[in-house]
């Protein structure tokens, strides 16, 4: 790998990551790679120069990304026919057998064809036999769709399948601050549910010393929804829990045309606060950056004239609420589509996918752009609620006690529109498709389909099917498999993470009660400014500098060095 370095003009760091990463695929003793590169430190370009190497080296690559959206931006960087990026979801896993699951509290029973549980199921009058053993009640087994995980080592012919355990292999997982390991929890099941936990028996790098993994991300971003660390990028978490010794790199300075760059050097400054554990001063510098703006005043104006309709890529606004991207994307739809109230969906519109769907393959944070609309229809369904749920709807909905006392169900509507639509694919490809779309919670300030209105659906399908319980086949039905979708042109800043756009808006208010000197709003300060390929452009720019306390670090400081 030396010419690369020879060939390169590489900053120190790039250059000890070289020569550490050559030693890591020359060891067959050593598993894991930790590549962790901060904004602007050239991570992209130079895992571009080590994947062309080992490409004509005959190892076989593999570069897995979270999301369609990141697999693009990749593939636009990466420029190699013979390397491509695909999402970690389309990497790892494989359509299988259905698997029967016990919907009862606290039971935990699973079956599908081919376990070895002993337990034998009649497809046809599925019971759970854990329940059965422990009460008179016969508990009826539910069904969902399983994928199952697949092996690096063997691939499928249309012979059978091959074993290249033999080949040297490598695994690059991009983004790797979003890969999380928490168990998830849905209604279609993926090997284990824990998609680092997969990652990592999928390598086969325990048991075979021709494998290796890569993770490449930013460790001052923000991490997993639900875990205060990405769990990829900690060496401590790969050996507790993996017994994996991962080899560790931080590319960390900054290339020189890169320095004149305002976003550049706002983004160092916040990373080197949150890697110093320092969350005092909030300040911003703007002011001699051409690649920074503070907006005041004609948001919405300035936006449309950033818009393109027919580039996804042109620009983006972010906000640190729901609430906060539902009124902008209110007042941005009657700016560029010269409307005066709220119509639904038009033509050209852009929306996000804030669910997993996997009947249709398109996944939370995916953006799409209708091409043309089809028919609309909505549905009320009365849905008995949870104490909480009931609760929640007569505070929503300013009900008076006298009138709250007669509410046994809740009226839940459910709207859906047919659409043609396009949107980047498993492999970042631009792809079209004819889908229903879920506009169920379009405007309200859910991010996700809540509890209630799930079960709507559930009864909804019950009550179209004239059936009283479901089997696999029901769930692929269009309305239920429909795809929840969000208006797309302000969004929040987790599911703008791993996107880039030439040009962001970022409204960085937040409500009265948020304590903004605090690491999570840092890192969410960190993966905002950095989304931008081209321009930051501010609005509500903090100011909270606490003079008080960076005063007494000072002082401080002064102390320890006078020793």
């Amino acid at each position: 790998m030396n010419e690369i370095i020879l060939n390169n003009s590489l900053s120190k760091s790039q250059e000890d990551f070289i020569l550490s990463f050559n030693n890591f695929v020359s060891n067959d003793n050593k598993q894991a790679f930790i590549l962790n590169g901060y904004a602007g430190t050239g991570k992209t370009f130079i895992t571009s120069q080590i994947i062309n190497y080992l490409y004509e080296q005959d190892w076989r690559i593999y570069f897995l990304t979270p999301t369609g959206r990141s697999a693009k931006v990749a593939n636009d960087q990466l420029k190699n026919d013979g390397v491509k990026a695909t999402t970690i979801h389309r990497g790892i896993y494989s359509s299988s057998n259905d698997i029967f699951f016990c919907g009862k509290d606290f039971c935990s029973f699973e079956y599908f064809e081919g376990d070895d549980s002993g337990f034998f199921i009649d497809k046809q009058n599925p019971i759970c036999p854990i329940c059965k053993e422990n009460s008179d009640k016969k508990v009826k087994l539910f069904k969902k769709r399983r994928f199952e995980l697949e092996n690096i080592d063997i691939v499928k012919t249309e012979n059978g399948t091959r074993d290249i355990s033999h080949h040297k292999k490598l695994i690059f997982v991009d983004e790797s601050s979003m890969v999380s390991n928490q168990k998830n929890i849905s209604e279609v099941s993926f090997g284990s549910g824990k998609i680092l936990n997969d990652l990592i028996e999928f390598s086969n790098i325990q048991t075979n010393s021709n494998n290796k993994i890569v993770f490449i991300g930013d460790t001052a971003q923000l991490t997993p929804i639900d875990m205060n660390f990405s769990p990829a990028l900690s060496p401590k978490y790969l050996e507790n829990n993996f017994d994996i010794i991962s080899n560790i790199s931080n590319l960390t300075e900054v290339f020189r045309q890169e320095k004149e760059s305002g976003i550049l050097d706002n983004a160092t400054r916040f990373r080197n606060y949150i890697s110093d554990k320092q969350f005092l001063d909030l300040s911003f510098k703007t002011e001699n950056f051409e690649d920074l703006e503070n907006i005041e005043d004609n948001v919405i104006e300035r936006f449309s004239t950033l818009y393109n309709n027919q580039d996804l890529d042109s620009c983006v606004l972010i906000t640190h609420s729901t609430k906060n991207t539902n009124f902008y994307n209110a007042e941005i739809r009657k700016k560029i589509f010269n409307i005066d109230e709220d119509i639904k969906l038009l033509n050209g519109e852009r929306l996000i996918c804030v669910e997993n769907n996997y009947f249709n393959e398109i996944f939370n944070g995916e953006f799409i752009t209708i091409t043309s609309l089809g028919s609309f229809w909505e549905r009320t369904r009365n849905i008995r609620p949870t104490e909480q749920e009931k609760r929640e709807y007569i505070e929503q909905n300013g009900i008076d006690s006298k009138s709250a006392d007669k509410i046994q169900k809740i009226p839940v509507k459910l709207t859906f529109q047919k659409a043609t639509i396009q949107y980047f694919d498993n492999s970042g490809k631009i792809k079209e498709k004819e889908i229903v779309l879920n506009l169920s919670i379009l405007n309200s300030n859910d991010r996700a389909l809540n509890r209630l209105t799930r079960r709507a659906m559930y009864v909804d399908l019950l009550i179209r099917l004239n059936k009283k319980s479901l089997n696999i086949d029901d769930f692929s039905d269009s309305e239920f498999s429909s795809l929840v979708i969000k208006y797309g042109y302000s969004i929040v800043c987790h599911k703008a993470q791993g996107g880039e756009w030439n040009n962001v808006m970022i409204d960085f208010s937040t409500h009265d009660t948020l304590n903004k000197n605090t690491e999570d709003y840092f890192r969410w300060c960190y993966t905002a400014i950095t989304r931008a390929k081209q321009k930051n452009f501010f609005i509500n720019t903090p100011e909270s500098v606490n003079n008080e306390e960076i005063d007494k670090i000072k002082e401080l400081q002064r102390i320890f060095d006078s020793f």
